[in-house]
């Protein structure tokens, strides 16, 4: 039964709104989930008045919001309102609240009920009246308290959900049409009380989700109709020419191969994508099943290798490694001027890890949810050298989803620079750590493309006779000491 205290311990602007009206009867995921039955509040409403557009969604009700119906009034609730309180804002006044699952977990004890953390099958039972809740209100804002909200807003999105990968971030998101804000939960940060560092961390992502409230709404184009896909030999010839007489000082290519190292005999480059204008990118078909004669693939091949040895076209890719060895592999010609790799500066500017592929910095800087679905089954190859099933990918969609890549890839190249070129000065010591960063990685990428294709000369009949000699393990303790001292060492 619902409890109906009365809500005298809270002032006016702390009480559940009278307007929402997000939910009248149950739904069958509800009667899956069963939680409804056992709770104080079931299936609880948003509260707060949102002046400013913006949502919380936080975890999951405790029991003293359970007796309520109200959102974040517990010790962590006071903790946020506390902190917020330092920018002006009133957690009640200027926010909707609600949870990313609606009924209060518990488990039993002794001496009563204890709160629990939500399974990932609760999350996925409530996200219906979650994303219910969102589409109803149609936040501005939305801000993220902790994994769990994290983990529900991102369902069978992204796999990686956790919050060290997503906090501090404003997202534009098409999808909703929302700033997203995902940061630590308050409680989190209750428990975390001696780690000063993650205190000034959760300080720092709240101030910067204050100031966001103020951000213009976002504005995006529709980058799908931006990729032309070329099929016509003469067509393919005359935009190559077009590139080779323009020489455009920002080229960004990108290759869909049949693996992922080039090495193993039959290999080959399927498709050819390429953007030198953040309006337009052009995909083509290379050595695709029979797609050319004999001649007109070598007329598409001669042109691509010029492009790629004329040194006056800086050449950019994201993972430029992979485009460097599949050419010097299969086109037996070395990239001149390679200026940019973006998966390279994204890792400067934000190291954390499972970070800097194409497909999530698509998301975090552009609001695109992955593009890959229906191409994804098609590259899976079972190890590094494997075939993978490219070459049975429908051909127009092969094309479009590599078209994305180079085009997306010049967007991000452009803010990256834009964002270097802000922390580039020379009375700015980390700014200039920043670009030093960059081109460290950038030529060291370039070096380990070329041992890769070289190897490195080793004298191999020394080296085995010392593993032979060394019975005591003083080589193992060698390496070990020189691994650390790179690893730690100035």
């Amino acid at each position: 039964m619902k409890n109906n205290k009365t809500h005298s311990f809270f002032s006016e602007e702390e009480l559940p709104e009278d307007d929402f009206e997000l939910e009248s009867s149950l739904e069958s995921d509800c009667y899956k989930c069963g939680l409804y039955r056992k709770v104080h509040s079931p299936k609880m409403k948003p509260t707060g008045k949102g002046k400013k557009e913006c949502l919380i969604i936080a975890e999951s009700p405790g029991g003293r919001e359970d007796e309520r119906g109200i959102q974040l009034i517990g010790q962590a609730g006071q903790r946020k309102r506390n902190e917020l309180k330092k920018h002006g804002l009133n957690l009640d006044r200027d926010f909707w609240k609600t949870n990313a699952l609606a009924c209060r977990p518990f488990e039993k004890t002794l001496t009563g009920t204890k709160n629990r953390t939500p399974s990932r099958q609760e999350l996925s039972f409530c996200k219906p009246l979650l994303d219910k809740t969102i589409k109803e209100l149609n936040p501005k804002f939305i801000w993220l308290l902790g994994g769990k909200a994290i983990e529900s807003f991102y369902m069978h999105k992204f796999s990686n959900t956790s919050v060290t990968r997503w906090r501090g971030l404003c997202i534009p998101d098409r999808t909703t049409g929302s700033y997203i804000l995902p940061m630590y939960h308050p409680s989190y940060i209750i428990r975390s009380s001696k780690d000063y560092n993650l205190l000034s961390v959760w300080e720092r992502d709240i101030e910067n989700a204050a100031n966001a409230l103020y951000l213009d709404p976002f504005e995006f184009v529709d980058e799908d109709k931006q990729v032309k896909c070329l099929y016509d030999f003469d067509e393919i010839c005359d935009v190559l020419d077009k590139v080779l007489e323009e020489e455009p000082e920002n080229f960004v290519y990108d290759y869909e191969t049949t693996g992922l190292k080039p090495y193993a005999p039959g290999h080959k480059i399927v498709s050819i994508s390429f953007c030198y204008d953040e309006n337009v990118a052009y995909s083509f078909p290379f050595d695709y099943k029979d797609y050319w004669s004999p001649l007109m693939f070598r007329q598409i091949r001669k042109r691509w290798r010029k492009i790629l040895k004329n040194p006056n076209i800086g050449k950019i890719a994201h993972n430029l490694k992979f485009e460097d060895v599949w050419t010097k592999q299969l086109l037996k010609v070395n990239v001149n001027n390679w200026i940019w790799d973006t998966m390279l500066a994204s890792h400067v500017t934000d190291n954390r890890s499972a970070f800097t592929s194409l497909n999530f910095q698509v998301y975090i800087n552009f609001g695109r949810l992955p593009y890959d679905t229906e191409i994804k089954p098609f590259l899976r190859a079972v190890n590094a050298n494997a075939f993978n099933k490219i070459e049975k990918a429908p051909l127009d969609k092969l094309l479009h989803y590599g078209g994305l890549d180079p085009l997306y890839c010049f967007k991000l190249f452009n803010k990256q620079v834009e964002q270097f070129e802000n922390a580039y000065d020379y009375t700015n010591v980390d700014g200039k750590q920043l670009v030093d960063a960059y081109y460290l990685l950038h030529d060291g990428t370039l070096a380990l493309s070329k041992v890769e294709q070289n190897g490195i000369c080793v004298d191999e009949k020394y080296y085995n006779s010392l593993s032979t000699k060394d019975n005591t393990g003083v080589l193992d303790k060698r390496i070990t000491k020189l691994e650390k001292y790179l690893e730690e060492g100035k």
